[in-house]
Formats: structure tokens, sequence, C-alpha cells
């Protein structure tokens, strides 16, 4: 075997390893990132689920509405106005929490 070969085996044999660290790397990101997703829900579920409960009942008292000269309420609010940009944030943050939790878990699996 001459030089030319040995120096193009190992490149090779990097390149692969590159490539399957790279897959691993894509694969523990889209984890977190779905991970983060699920958690998101799993709170959207629960703070929709506690205003059901809280408010689920609760019809307002129209005809002593129209004694007063309010205006009229509807519908009952739960919940509050939440930046967009804080909800991408969390949803970020939790991903990348996410994904050290599972690059660790993988480095210590490993030894």
């Amino acid at each position: 075997m001459n030089t030319a070969n040995a120096v193009a085996l190992a490149a090779n044999g990097r390149l692969n390893r590159l490539l399957e660290e790279g897959v691993d790397g894509l694969k523990t990101i889209i984890r977190s990132l779905l991970i983060s997703l699920a958690l998101h829900a799993l709170f959207l579920a629960g703070a929709l689920a506690a205003g059901r409960v809280k408010f689920g009942d609760d019809k307002p008292d129209v005809l002593d509405s129209y004694e007063q000269a309010d205006v009229l309420r509807h519908e009952t609010a739960v919940g509050a106005a939440v930046s967009p940009a804080l909800l991408l944030a969390t949803f970020l943050g939790t991903a990348a929490v996410c994904a050290i939790i599972i690059a660790i878990g993988k480095r210590i699996r490993k030894r």
C-alpha cells in the first residue's frame, strides 16, 4: 500500500467519523426540539385545563348588567398575554437544556 492510499483511507475514516458525529448531533437537536415542544404543549394544556376548571360554568349575569351603565361582559378571559419573543426564548432555552442533558447522557453511556 502506498502513502497516497494510506492517506486516503485515513481521511475517509475521519470523514466517516465526522459524518457519524454530525448525524448524532442532528438527532440530538431534533430530539431536544421535540421534547421542548412536548413540554410547552403540556404546559399550555395544563393552563387551559385549569382555566376550564376555574371558569367552566361561569355565566355572566346579564339581567343585572342592563341596570348598570358599564359594558356588558360576554366572555371570560383566562390567563395573560405572553410576548412571542418570550415564548420563543423559553422554547429555545428548554431545547438547549434538553440537548445538554441528552449529550451528557450519551457521554456517560459511552464510558
